[in-house]
């Protein structure tokens, strides 16, 4: 008999009920469609919404991702929203929790620095929900101050964890290391 500890890609246990993810521009989103089949058998209770940045359609479709998350499936620009609608606000009350998977470079500077030129990164500004970062930044990219005092700045958020605290390069993160992450963050959330 096979040991359960032991199986590969055993989900950890959450008790958020709706997360969103937010897709970025690296070569790590074309294994989304994956995680997200995975992640909605191994947590059936659970509401999955993705938003994917421009940058994220050149490795993975929201056509393909709106049949595969139980949730809803959105570009993350401020075009695709409804005119006068505070698509931000939405977002920030819907979610439980907040994956930036892949989380490109660009993507957590611009959340380091403030920046919210879309509806995830506007929602992010605001929430005081759990966000777990994994990121999967370029080779040398750790050897640029200016990328570490984002770094750090992002840790001194009480509400954001890093996926894989030490190697931020990582590009095949997979879906139960950042649950397990997340997890914890549950367990410190205000």
């Amino acid at each position: 008999m096979t040991d359960p500890a032991a199986t590969p890609f055993r989900p950890p246990a959450i008790s958020s009920r709706c997360v969103t993810f937010l897709v970025t521009g690296c070569v790590s989103a074309a294994l989304v469609p994956f995680w997200m089949n995975w992640a909605r058998m191994a947590y059936p209770a659970v509401t999955f919404n993705v938003n994917l940045t421009r940058a994220a359609q050149q490795f993975v479709s929201v056509s393909a991702l709106s049949h595969l998350v139980n949730g809803a499936a959105l570009v993350d620009t401020w075009d695709a929203a409804m005119p006068g609608q505070a698509v931000h606000r939405d977002l920030v009350r819907q979610a439980d929790a907040w994956v930036i998977y892949p989380a490109s470079l660009n993507t957590t500077s611009k959340l380091a620095c403030g920046i919210a030129d879309s509806p995830s990164l506007a929602a992010l500004q605001t929430t005081e929900r759990p966000i777990v970062v994994a990121p999967a930044y370029p080779e040398g990219a750790l050897e640029n101050p200016l990328v570490n005092e984002n770094v750090e700045r992002l840790r001194s958020r009480p509400n954001i964890r890093f996926v894989g605290d030490r190697d931020l390069t990582d590009r095949g993160i997979d879906l139960p290391t950042v649950f397990a992450t997340l997890a914890d963050a549950e367990q410190t959330a205000p």
